[in-house]
């Protein structure tokens, strides 16, 4: 496992690592995400070039412990310094400058999501790799519990681990522009068809109800409502019909007919094929699975 304090250059192969190569090597992780590195790095101070047009195949964030340097996104130059958090993603050149009489110490976290080809993380992380100022903030100790607890191998430590990023992340995803519903008024508008959906979700719900409720123009209405929820207003209505038939199923006797009532079908034929296409099984096989 790796140390709390690394020189420079040490560890790069870990860097240089596919998600599926890290893999053989996290003995102690079953599941995503898949922490390759948590670690402090302590450059020296006047090196100039940390990294010329680097490009890694995970995922890298960032923290600035100390000092300061000079970041470059492809020819996209920022400046960082102390208390600053970054996302490096997957396959972007990015080089690093240290500047003279200035040390630079970091955190690195340098993590993937595994064979997992739907993770929506690169959607729904800010797009700007500069994710703020943190010092003092509670993100900032939880880095230092993430590197902490990744100096123990136990796999007790590393679901630590996994916990203190998943919890990170959310963070950052509930930071994140398209999250921030109330701050804009179409935001507020297209969580009003939401909410419609969530409130009316059994009965015959058309695109231009939620056009009125909403007041916003269909197009705009279905751009946005997938910014934000990352479906479309039809599944996701679908996906609310789902969970309720599941909750009917688990906690009724109901039938599949009286269910399919119940969530907005007239045809329990259309409605099994829906479920069954959504989840993989019929009604009847998940009622079976779980009593």
């Amino acid at each position: 496992m790796i140390g709390v304090e690394r020189a420079p250059h040490e560890d790069q192969e870990y860097f240089a690592l596919s998600p599926e190569e890290t893999i053989l090597r996290l003995f102690n992780y079953y599941f995503p995400p898949y922490i390759t590195l948590a670690s402090r790095f302590d450059f020296l101070h006047g090196e100039e070039e940390l990294y010329r047009n680097r490009r890694l195949k995970q995922y890298l964030l960032e923290y600035v412990e100390d000092g300061s340097a000079d970041f470059m996104l492809g020819e996209k130059p920022m400046p960082v310094k102390q208390g600053d958090l970054f996302l490096i993603r997957p396959d972007h050149p990015h080089t690093i400058h240290g500047k003279a009489g200035s040390p630079y110490k970091c955190i690195s976290i340098l993590f993937h999501f595994g064979q997992s080809k739907n993770f929506p993380l690169s959607d729904l992380l800010p797009k700007e790799t500069y994710l703020g100022t943190i010092r003092g903030l509670p993100l900032e100790d939880q880095l230092h519990q993430l590197v902490h607890n990744y100096q123990d191998p136990h796999w007790v430590n590393q679901l630590r681990c996994q916990h203190i990023l998943i919890g990170i992340l959310l963070q950052l995803l509930t930071s994140a522009a398209p999250f921030a519903l109330n701050q804009t008024r179409s935001g507020a508008r297209v969580e009003l068809a939401r909410r419609y959906l969530e409130q009316h979700y059994a009965e015959n719900i058309t695109l231009e109800q939620l056009e009125s409720v909403s007041e916003l123009s269909r197009n705009y209405l279905l751009s946005k409502f997938k910014q934000f929820y990352n479906l479309s207003p039809m599944k996701y209505l679908r996906w609310i019909r789902i969970q309720r038939a599941k909750e009917l199923a688990a906690n009724t006797s109901l039938s599949v007919n009286e269910i399919a009532i119940r969530v907005g079908y007239a045809d329990v034929h259309t409605f099994g094929r829906m479920f069954k296409a959504e989840t993989g099984m019929s009604l009847t096989q998940f009622s079976s699975s779980i009593k």
